[in-house]
């Protein structure tokens, strides 16, 4: 055990509130966070066919929007019957705590004075981003998590989190996995997990099944994307605006899972209610100690994959008659999630902007050596790359090395080109796939 996780175990007891900050508070006022579904469907208006270019840029000028106005489906959900506790499997944090201590296994934020804070409660007013995210990281269930990042974009909004970590943050001990609820949903290997019928959606339970899936892909969504905020903002001395990005992420993923979920709530269903696997932590496993390496094979690569097949997602559900998961899809999860991939693009070039510079508070840090080898490809001969020295040339090479490291799989066409080029994606760094 590190001495940094065994002093963060010793003081497991001392949970302390946050203590005050100096950093300055910025009140948010970005858009994906604050239009209503009205005001989504006129910003992504020109999307309505799934091929069709989105009026705005995935960084555009944040605004803010405050409106009373409600579209149908946002109205559908407010009157939808409650769901039984009991189906939602929902607990308050007593539960919680007793079903998943926190301790040496969770996520434990280490303060300059040797006290810790374990992070058992909702996000609260004076919190950091930080804080935030192990919040949500430390609950096992994805609807709490999801309920917990709806707080935590409303405290944002207003101002009262802190975007940027106070600088009495001496570690964030973040373990291997965030916590999971072993009953919230069956995992399974992925080769036992049924195959959905490829050629049509028009059978209720095949479209179900569908629905389930996009739903368990964006609760994992929303762990990874605060678990960027914890594991990487603090030790890779992140600017402010890095927290900006990935804690919009994270509540715009936690708003697909509340929004998919209640769809399957209306047909009488929910998650937990068929069989997943976990290949998208499994990926992130394998790049937790490199954030260039998180950011090229999570947010770059299996972002932009959803990105190639939710046309013919939506596609499928336009023909099955299916018009409120259609509107769902089209109108709200496929624009953001182009802007998500948009996010793992910027900050990857960003990262590795910083390590070329070799700056001497990267030098001096001890992860530095480690990003430096995420980039170093063993065998230069065998990338496939030309012999471009120019500085794009020399990302394009460390984005394809990472992604033929880490990446346990194959990238292969048909390639969404367009929404992979308002995420900004450039396709030299994935085409031809990297080797």
């Amino acid at each position: 055990m590190s001495s940094s996780a065994a002093a963060a175990a010793a003081c497991i007891q001392k949970s302390s509130r946050f203590p005050g900050t100096t950093a300055t508070k910025k009140k948010l006022s970005y858009s994906p966070l604050l239009l209503t579904l009205q005001q989504r469907r006129q910003k992504y208006r020109s999307i309505r066919s799934p091929f069709s270019s989105i009026r705005s840029s995935p960084f555009s000028v944040l605004m803010s929007a405050k409106s009373s106005a409600k579209s149908s489906l946002e109205a559908k959900s407010s009157a939808m019957t409650p769901v039984n506790p009991v189906t939602t499997r929902s607990m308050d944090s007593t539960t919680l705590l007793k079903e998943t201590p926190p301790g040496p296994g969770g996520y434990v934020i280490t303060l300059e004075d040797g006290t810790c804070d374990v992070i058992d409660r909702d996000p609260q007013p004076g919190d950091s981003a930080v804080h935030a995210a192990v919040a949500v990281l430390n609950t096992p269930r994805a609807v709490e998590k999801a309920r917990k990042s709806e707080i935590a974009k409303q405290l944002i909004q207003s101002g009262e989190i802190l975007l940027a970590p106070p600088n009495n943050i001496k570690h964030v001990q973040c373990p291997d996995r965030p916590a999971r609820a072993d009953d919230d949903v069956q995992v399974t290997d992925p080769r036992q997990v049924p195959r959905r019928k490829k050629a049509s959606l028009r059978g209720k339970e095949a479209r179900l099944q569908m629905l389930h899936s996009i739903c368990h892909i964006e609760s994992w969504a929303i762990d990874l994307s605060w678990d960027m905020v914890a594991r990487f903002g603090p030790s890779r001395g992140m600017p402010e605006d890095f927290y900006h990005d990935w804690c919009r992420v994270a509540v715009e993923e936690a708003d697909h899972f509340t929004r998919l979920r209640s769809r399957l709530v209306e047909q009488e269903k929910d998650y937990g209610a068929y069989a997943v696997h976990d290949g998208l932590w499994e990926s992130a496993y394998r790049t937790k100690d490199s954030v260039l390496s998180r950011l090229a094979v999570e947010h770059c690569v299996h972002e932009a994959r959803g990105l190639d097949v939710m046309p013919k997602t939506i596609a499928k559900f336009q023909d099955a008659g299916d018009k409120e998961t259609v509107e769902l899809l089209e109108s709200i999860i496929y624009p953001e999630e182009i802007t998500h991939c948009g996010a793992g693009v910027k900050w990857f070039r960003s990262v590795h902007g910083r390590l070329t510079a070799r700056e001497a508070d990267d030098v001096s840090a001890p992860w530095f050596d480690d990003e430096v080898k995420a980039t170093r490809r063993d065998n230069p001969a065998s990338d496939d790359d030309d012999d471009d020295d120019d500085d794009e040339g020399v990302v394009r090479r460390a984005f394809r090395h990472c992604v033929a490291t880490y990446f346990h799989g194959q990238i292969k066409p048909p390639f969404n080109e367009e929404a992979r080029a308002k995420a900004n994606l450039p396709k030299a760094w994935y085409d031809p796939p990297p080797v």
